[in-house]
C-alpha cells in the first residue's frame, strides 16, 4: 500500500482502520484495498448531535439484550456505551465506559470502565452521565425487536445500535452480549440482586 494511503489509515481496533478519503483517488484506494486484501469497506457512521456532547471521538452505542421465548421479544439489558473521549470506538475492553438507561431513554447511573473507575461526568467532554436523554430511544428498542424476530434459530442477541439524527442503525449482533456488564455492581436492584431474577423469571418462570 502506498505511503499516502497508509498514512490516511488510523487504526481503531485489532485489524480494524479508519480510512480519510479527502484528497484522495477512489479508483487508487480501491485497487490498493484489493491487493492488500482489504475488501470489507463501511461507511463512516455520524452519530446525533445529542451522542457527541457524551463523546465525539467514537460513535456511542447502545447494547439492548433481546430474548425470544414463545414468539415474544423480551428485553434483558439497556447499556450504552460510551468512549473514554481518546479512541476511536466505544468498546469497553478498549478504553471505553457504560452506563444503564430506563424504559424512557435516561441513564440511570454514573458509568464504569474496565478498571473499575466511576464517571459521574465524562473526563474529556465534561457532561454529566447520569440523567442524560437518549434521542430515538424508543425507536432504537423497536429495532432491536424487530431485529430479533429476523433470526428465529438465535433467540438470545445483543444488539448494537447507533443513534444518527435520523434515528437509531444497526450496527451488528453479539451472539454472546459481554457478560461482564451483567456483573457490575450498577445493575444491581435495590435488594442487592443482579440479573439473575429476570433471566429465572422470564427463561424458567411463567413469564410468557
Amino acid at each position: 500500500m502506498s505511503k499516502k494511503i497508509t498514512a490516511t489509515l488510523a487504526a481503531t481496533a485489532i485489524g480494524i482502520f479508519k480510512l480519510d478519503m479527502k484528497g484522495m483517488d477512489i479508483g487508487q484506494v480501491y485497487q490498493e484495498l484489493i491487493d492488500t486484501k482489504r475488501t470489507l469497506v463501511e461507511e463512516y457512521v455520524i452519530q446525533h448531535d445529542e451522542m457527541n456532547k457524551l463523546c465525539s471521538s467514537s460513535v456511542n452505542t447502545l447494547r439492548i439484550v433481546t430474548l425470544r421465548k414463545n414468539d415474544k421479544t423480551h428485553i434483558m439489558l439497556r447499556v450504552i456505551r460510551i468512549g473514554d473521549g481518546k479512541h476511536d470506538v466505544d468498546n469497553f475492553h478498549s478504553g471505553g465506559m457504560y452506563s444503564y438507561f430506563d424504559e424512557k431513554g435516561v441513564i440511570m447511573c454514573a458509568a464504569m470502565d474496565r478498571e473499575n473507575k466511576i464517571y459521574t461526568i465524562h473526563p474529556v467532554t465534561k457532561t454529566k452521565i447520569k440523567g442524560f436523554k437518549i434521542p430515538y430511544y424508543k425507536e432504537a428498542i423497536d429495532l432491536a425487536i424487530e431485529a430479533s424476530k429476523k433470526v428465529p434459530q438465535v433467540t438470545y442477541v445483543g444488539f448494537d445500535i447507533a443513534i444518527t439524527n435520523k434515528g437509531p442503525i444497526l450496527i451488528e449482533g453479539n451472539e454472546t452480549p459481554g457478560y461482564d456488564v451483567y456483573q457490575s455492581k450498577m445493575c444491581m436492584n435495590k435488594n442487592k440482586e443482579g440479573m439473575k431474577p429476570l433471566f429465572d423469571e422470564i427463561i424458567y418462570g411463567d413469564k410468557k
